[in-house]
Formats: C-alpha cells, structure tokens, sequence
C-alpha cells in the first residue's frame, strides 16, 4: 500500500551570504525533508539607496538556479521566499487610530513621522502586535518595511527560474511558523527566536503562533565571529567554520578545554559579548514593558545554531532555556542524514509549509 504524500511548496531563503532552497512533504501526516540545498552568494549585497542601474549586481536569479539544480528531486512549480533582513527596517507603532480604508496611507504616514524620511518607495507588511479582548484595534503594531526595487528584483529572480512565487514572506512570520512545524501540540507560552546568520542577527518573540515583537541586534552577525577568529589565526573563514563547529565555546568556562579550545573563545569573545548584551537589553526592555510576552524558551536558527556549546553559553547567560531548531523534537522521525544542520533550513522548510496553510 503506498503511503500518502503531499508536497510543500518550494521554500525559497534568500540570505546576505547564502540562498538556501528546501522542500517539504506530508507522508502520513508526518512533515518530511524532501529536498534541501544551499549555496553561497557570488555577489555582496549592496546598500537600498543603491542607484537602480546597479541592480543586476545583487539579482539572486544564478544563486536560486544553482540551489535548485543541487537540491534535486523538487517537485512543483509553486514557491515562497523571503529576504535578507539587511534590506528590511522593522517599527513598532502605537494604535493606528485613524485606520481608514486606505490602511496603507495610514501606515506609510506613521513609518514617515517615525523616520522623519519619506516612504514613497517602501513596501509594508503590517501585523497585530498585541490582541486586547473587548478592542477593535490592537494597542500595537508591528510593520516591516523594504524598498519596492529589492522586492521587485527578488520576486523576479523566482519566476526566472520557472517558479510561480506566490509569497514574499518577512523573516519574521517564517520564524514564528518554523518553530510551530512538526510540534505535535501549539506552544501555549511567549518563545523566542534567534535566526543568527552571517550579516545579521534577528531575535524575535512569538506568541500564539504569531511574531509579535521583533528585532534586528546591532553588529551582530556571524561574520564578526568568523573574521576575528580567521583574522585572529591567519586561516581561510572555512577553517573557522570548522574550528567552531569543533571547538565552539568549550574553551569559556571548561577547565579541562585543550589550548586551542582556549584560543577560540579567546578570539570570539568580544563579538559572542556584543550579542549576549544585545539579547539581554532586548529581553530586559520586553520583560520591562511587555511582561506578558516574555519568552520561555530560546530556538536557535543559522548559522550560529552549528556552534558547539551554543545553546549551553545562551542559557546560562540569559537564565533562558535554548536550543538550536530542528523540524520535529523526535529524532526517529529522521535518518541522520536529514537531522543535519537543519537549523540553517528552518526559514526555507516554514516558506515550504505554506502550502497546505493556503490549501
């Protein structure tokens, strides 16, 4: 008897240093990996204020078809992406008390007064940040806001590779479904996300399914670790990769930590400090306004998930359970194979999963 399947749409993760493609199937009622790639950007990102003639300098159009060719066995035309958080700004707005009928005026003059700059060539994403029972209007808002042309190019970059994009998904809500995905129950509590990648690290908290604050953490990234600990030794950043996968952060508190253990942590101490101090102001601020939101738990995405020892140094610093994200807690689901590295998918696998949200 065959088993039942259902395919995912192709999840399309368009990051500053790499595009990751996943996809994802239902065979008896269980979401597997189907099919995964990633590959690295030929070209740096270049700033929004960029001149449009400069625009086919950061097209992703090579990188999609390169991922789709090495991913293999993708099936469907349908897509979701998502985009680099470098091109995107994220406010948080008191009530939109004059919400009229032409919502995207009302924002658009809000993200204006707020930047002092004009948002004519912006795009919005607009969500509740709260719900208050007995109101019409949440007390808050969330909106990402990214410049038409970025979206434009990126959306087309898709349908060159002959993918119908149905969705340009923010960073944010690709989270918040991740986390949900393969949970054989909803979380019940406030969790918070860290997508921690190479340019960019951006912490969010999740409520009810629901991204309902959201953060870019200042010089964060990835790359500040990778270039201290490469520059600090005079090796390639893949060898730094391969140093943190294997040593990470043994050498911080281990008094049994071999030399070169003790190295490495001595070299990623001052960027691993700026995001222990960005994570907990922002938690501090949270816990101070918004108490109800506090997250219980910490799941780490991206690179960063591949660190050894990150989720020990993260809850021991921000006295906050965390783990590196993976699609279901139950490893039998899995052969090994499809447990690896499976935080570096979780944006591209929650893009996938629209599928049947839409169905």
């Amino acid at each position: 008897m065959f088993r039942q399947q259902k395919n995912g749409w192709i999840g399309i993760d368009i990051g500053s240093a790499t595009v990751k493609v996943a996809q994802l199937a239902q065979f008896d009622g269980k979401l597997r990996i189907i099919a995964r790639a990633i590959v690295p950007r030929s070209a740096p990102e270049i700033s929004e204020d960029a001149e449009t003639e400069n625009e086919s300098r950061w097209s992703a159009s090579g990188e999609i078809g390169a991922a789709v060719a090495l991913a293999g066995g993708l099936r469907g035309r349908q897509a979701a992406l998502t985009m680099p958080m470098g091109l995107c700004d994220i406010h948080h707005l008191d009530s939109l008390s004059d919400v009229s009928d032409d919502l995207d005026s009302v924002v658009r003059r809000a993200v204006e007064t707020a930047t002092q700059a004009s948002a004519e060539h912006l795009q919005f994403d607009l969500w509740p940040a709260e719900s208050v029972d007995g109101k019409d209007q949440p007390l808050r808002w969330n909106v990402m806001a990214v410049a038409r042309p970025w979206s434009d190019q990126l959306y087309w970059d898709v349908v060159k590779n002959g993918f119908a994009c149905q969705r340009i998904d923010g960073l944010p809500h690709s989270l918040a479904r991740a986390v949900g995905l393969g949970l054989p129950t909803p979380l019940t509590l406030p969790v918070a996300t860290l997508d921690w990648g190479s340019s960019q690290a951006t912490f969010c908290i999740v409520q009810d399914g629901s991204p309902v604050y959201a953060r870019m953490l200042k010089d964060c990234g990835l790359d500040r670790i990778m270039c201290s600990l490469a520059q600090g030794l005079g090796i390639r950043t893949e060898q730094a990769y391969g140093l943190l996968s294997r040593y990470g952060l043994s050498g911080l508190k281990s008094r049994n930590a071999d030399e070169m253990a003790v190295l490495v942590a001595e070299l990623i101490k001052e960027p691993l400090n700026q995001l222990e101090h960005e994570l907990s102001r922002t938690i501090s601020y949270v816990n101070g306004l918004r108490r109800s939101i506090k997250p219980q738990q910490v799941y780490v995405f991206g690179g960063g998930g591949l660190i050894r020892g990150v989720t020990n140094y993260l809850t021991r610093q921000l006295k906050i359970e965390s783990r590196v994200w993976g699609l279901n807690p139950d490893p039998s689901v899995y052969d090994s194979s499809e447990c690896e590295n499976q935080c570096l998918f979780g944006p591209a696998l929650a893009l996938s999963a629209l599928a049947w949200e839409n169905a």
